[in-house]
């Protein structure tokens, strides 16, 4: 770690935000809202589209709550998944802390799975060093990849594709659907 707290190991990891989820739980709890059959769909589309892209996580980091974890399993192949309390809250500053934290060292890639507004300030925070100083419209189970140091404006943007493009690259021409 260097005096920032983060780590200098370059890393890829791709910042996802969780597929399409129930409106309310059966707990009542925001937390516990599950996929709905469409997202469990948007989630098996991604990963789909990550393996064909050559995406081979080292690890998949996601959120505890539910939908986050649903998305995380559908998304892991072979990596193994670690839910961590931080993708669950604002911060992220403490965020990336827990990120670098969770990674081996000898892990360089890694699915980054999390909730709005917390996955744009992130994305924000790495591209720009503010976790205000861009807006991201990161609708349900777009996936953004980044190249870098995981901290305050040290990394660099490689790809953003919200799900409308990954049906159309999947043959889908349904584009309609703006809800994805």
């Amino acid at each position: 770690m260097d005096a920032t707290g983060t780590s200098e190991t370059e890393r890829t990891l791709w910042l996802v935000r969780h597929a399409q989820a129930a409106t309310v739980s059966p707990t009542g709890s925001d937390a516990d809202r599950p996929l709905i059959d469409k997202g469990h769909d948007q989630a098996r589309r991604l990963a789909a589209a990550l393996a064909g892209w050559g995406a081979r996580p080292d690890r998949v980091l996601s959120s505890p709550w539910l939908r986050a974890a649903a998305t995380a399993e559908g998304l892991r192949g072979k990596a193994p998944v670690t839910y961590l309390d931080a993708l669950a809250s604002p911060g992220a500053a403490d965020a990336t802390a827990a990120i670098v934290e969770a990674l081996g060292p000898s892990e360089r890639s890694a699915i980054v799975v999390g909730h709005e507004p917390w996955v744009s300030s992130l994305a924000s925070w790495w591209l720009c060093g503010s976790e205000s100083g861009l807006y991201v419209a990161f609708r349900k189970a777009a996936v953004m990849s980044l190249v870098g140091v995981p901290g305050a404006g040290r990394m660099t943007l490689t790809g953003f594709v919200p799900m409308r493009w990954v049906k159309a690259l999947q043959g889908d021409a349904r584009l309609v659907d703006r809800e994805d």
